[in-house]
């Protein structure tokens, strides 16, 4: 009897798997990956986002948009003036981005500017039009405000 009790306090218990269980946490894994893609894509796919390069003549450049149904909602911010705000704008499915920002006369002198430019590997290169002269611009996007941003267009 003593022999049967210490092979039974030697050998470890031996759980029986439940191949239910199993099947259900691969389910559970599957899913949880799929949604994790789907929202990489999401993220990585829109143009949606904070943008922002320095250039010479212009101090700090950042072109701030979101995408809407109807319509793009942004501002444009250089230098230390205020925000521009977007009054129009069109993203192609090519990349291709017309931007079109005016400033209300309300106390600040009334700015139109407009940009054009390419979408291509998280950054916008194009040319920014301000009272008539043209200013070359390369903008790279700012993950944390882009993500910031998105996340405010979703919840109300």
């Amino acid at each position: 009897m003593s022999q049967s009790l210490r092979r039974a306090n030697l050998e470890p218990d031996k759980k029986e798997s439940n191949p239910l269980a199993s099947l259900s946490q691969l389910f559970l894994l599957v899913v949880t990956l799929a949604c994790g893609g789907l929202a990489y894509y999401w993220l990585s796919s829109d143009a949606s986002g904070e943008y922002i390069g320095q250039s010479a003549e212009l101090g700090q450049v950042t072109i701030a948009m979101t995408r809407k149904p109807a319509n793009i909602v942004g501002d444009l911010t250089y230098g230390r003036e205020q925000p521009v705000p977007i009054v129009d704008g069109q993203i192609k499915p090519d990349g291709q981005i017309a931007l079109k920002f005016q400033q209300s006369g309300q106390g600040f002198q009334a700015a139109n500017c407009m940009f054009q430019g390419k979408l291509k590997d998280e950054a916008l290169k194009g040319q920014l039009y301000l009272d008539g002269a043209e200013y070359r611009v390369s903008l790279e996007r700012n993950p944390l405000a882009t993500l910031h941003r998105r996340i405010q267009a979703i919840l109300p």
